[in-house]
């Protein structure tokens, strides 16, 4: 849809321009018509639109952009580290949850030594863990969400994706995942097609250049020892 939009307006404008112009020029003096012949007139339009394609083209191709393209040798190294954390999850093994995908920390108290959990939208590509910790007191809860790179057309969107929902209530720890991740970001950039200046992707879709795992964020539930999670979903794996 923004494709078409796009197209329509690069039609639309200069024509728009040119009855301006015209329509201008039927309510000036004649020495002011003499001067605007249908030539000059032609060669002013065009230029303008040259301008105007020219700083185009400029601000996509050169102009520095808050969002950065990863090379190839980039993505290969972000695909080899993601293929490594999901090979520590499958054996327990927590030693990939590291604080530089930690995005944020939740502090709960709670009573007893059983901390029941329900999560919202549980069908949703939200991977829940369990860890014990001894630094933990009694009758508390850890929770963090930890976020790796969720890579599309080169352009790392993984700090645009929303937190899920997290609060204890009524002594149980509720959990509530988006059941959809979409996300707007502008790119300035050329193509083979045309410029696409703001684009909105669903990571549910499947992107054939996307580098975008189901399980490309955790979140993690600290407990001291002794205390037991009640999960009557099945959802929530326990980690060493």
């Amino acid at each position: 849809m923004t494709n078409i939009i796009v197209i329509l307006l690069s039609l639309l404008i200069p024509i728009l321009l040119v009855i301006v112009v015209l329509f201008v020029l039927r309510k000036v003096n004649n020495k002011t018509k003499n001067f605007w012949t249908l030539k000059r007139l032609s060669i002013g339009i065009t230029v303008y639109i040259g301008v105007g394609l020219f700083a185009l083209l400029y601000l996509s191709f050169f102009a520095d952009s808050s969002i950065q393209v990863l090379s190839k040798s980039e993505l290969k190294k972000i695909e080899k580290n993601i293929e490594s954390i999901h090979k520590y999850d499958q054996q327990y093994n927590s030693s990939f949850l590291t604080d530089n995908y930690k995005k944020k920390t939740w502090e709960f108290d709670f009573l007893g030594d059983t901390l029941p959990v329900t999560i919202g939208n549980a069908d949703s590509n939200l991977n829940i863990r369990h860890i014990n910790n001894d630094n933990i007191p009694t009758g508390k809860a850890l929770v963090t969400y930890y976020q790796f790179p969720a890579i599309i057309e080169g352009i790392d969107i993984s700090d645009k994706i929303q937190l899920p929902n997290v609060n204890m209530s009524q002594n149980r720890l509720w959990i509530e995942a988006l059941s959809r991740h979409e996300v707007n970001y502008h790119r300035i950039k050329a193509s083979l097609g045309i410029l696409d200046f703001n684009r909105k992707v669903d990571l549910d879709d499947d992107y054939s250049s996307t580098i975008f795992y189901l399980s490309s964020n955790f979140i993690v539930i600290e407990t001291p020892h002794g205390t037991d999670i009640e999960d009557s979903q099945g959802i929530i794996q326990f980690l060493r």
